[in-house]
């Protein structure tokens, strides 16, 4: 929809780039020139913008989302504010793109919700624009780059353009602004991908002082044993089947087989780094904590709604089967 698979998620500095090639009529650079040629009479006599010209890339932005969402207006709303379905979202994970471990996890959350805020006969359209929230902002990434007026912005000109009540022409704004949006999103990203990293490196220092056995291997991955096995050692080649609890460095769980109650089997060639480089250091029946810089996990790309740009991860691993 917005942005397929998380085309639209704040991943280190992606936004610049994604936004910028965005296919959709009038997005930025992207725009096709006929398009930009044909509209400039058009661009001449339009309206007023509705704020000055340091908040009018945010207005941008939400131009572009309600552009690339309904197109030439197919989605737009009769009877429903996506205003209100977006900024009420605080649902994670997006309907079948969620990850599953993201869907159980919240299961307890989402049984002990509030009432809905509408009946039955709307509520899919509820749905829908909780859907669209969930693909463009995800775990909240959006907020990380904007304060809270700059978001109002990017809201109201999202519900005017999708409603076709906005005074100025989404094209306009779009070839006025887009780059000075793609500017201060880069800056602000680049930001706070750096901030992620120094805390992870300041998180690993830390680890290393607190815990003796721990050693920092010459990749960067801190490998400390809780239980030392006596069984097979895997190799890359192998399967192996694994008991695993991972945490951001704040303590936040954001994958863990423990709580799901049940083991895991993969191919340790198939998974990030960190995990292939611990995973060859234990042997069967051992248990081991390891600390991942982002470098040997998902680097300034991060993964999905749970882990951020840059983020290093931590670990505690039990290792039952290896399958040669």
């Amino acid at each position: 929809q917005v942005g397929g698979q998380g085309n639209l998620k704040i991943v280190g500095i992606s936004l610049l780039s994604l936004i910028s090639r965005q296919r959709a009529v009038g997005a930025f650079s992207s725009a096709p020139k006929f398009g930009v040629r044909a509209s400039t009479a058009r661009f001449m006599s339009s309206g007023p913008m509705p704020y000055d010209d340091d908040k009018m890339p945010f207005y941008a932005l939400g131009t572009n989302l309600a552009m690339q969402v309904g197109g030439q207006g197919n989605l737009k709303i009769v009877g429903i504010s996506l205003l209100s379905l977006i900024s009420r979202q605080r649902a994670v994970g997006a309907f079948s793109s969620a990850p599953k471990f993201g869907v159980r996890a919240s299961t307890a959350r989402f049984m002990s919700s509030g009432p809905m805020p509408y009946d039955d006969d709307k509520m899919p359209f509820y749905a829908l624009g909780t859907n669209l929230a969930m693909q463009v902002g995800g775990q909240g990434n959006l907020k990380t780059l904007l304060e809270e007026d700059e978001m109002d912005i990017v809201l109201e000109a999202f519900t005017e353009t999708m409603r076709g009540t906005a005074a100025a022409d989404s094209r306009e704004v779009l070839m006025k602004y887009g780059q000075g949006l793609n500017q201060i999103l880069q800056e602000r990203t680049a930001n706070i991908v750096e901030r992620v990293k120094k805390d992870g490196e300041e998180f690993i220092t830390n680890f290393l002082d607190c815990n003796e056995e721990a050693t920092k291997t010459d990749s960067g991955l801190v490998y400390y044993p809780m239980v030392e096995g006596e069984g097979e050692q895997p190799t890359a080649s192998d399967t192996v089947e694994v008991h695993y609890h991972g945490t951001l460095t704040d303590g936040t769980v954001f994958d863990s087989s423990v709580d799901r109650g049940e083991t895991i089997k993969f191919p340790l060639n198939g998974v990030i780094k960190g995990w292939q480089e611990g995973l060859a250091m234990m042997k069967e029946g051992g248990k081991a904590t390891l600390v991942i810089p982002s470098d040997l996990a998902y680097g300034d790309q991060g993964s999905g709604e749970a882990i951020p740009p840059g983020a290093t991860l931590k670990f505690e691993v039990e290792l039952f089967k290896v399958v040669k």
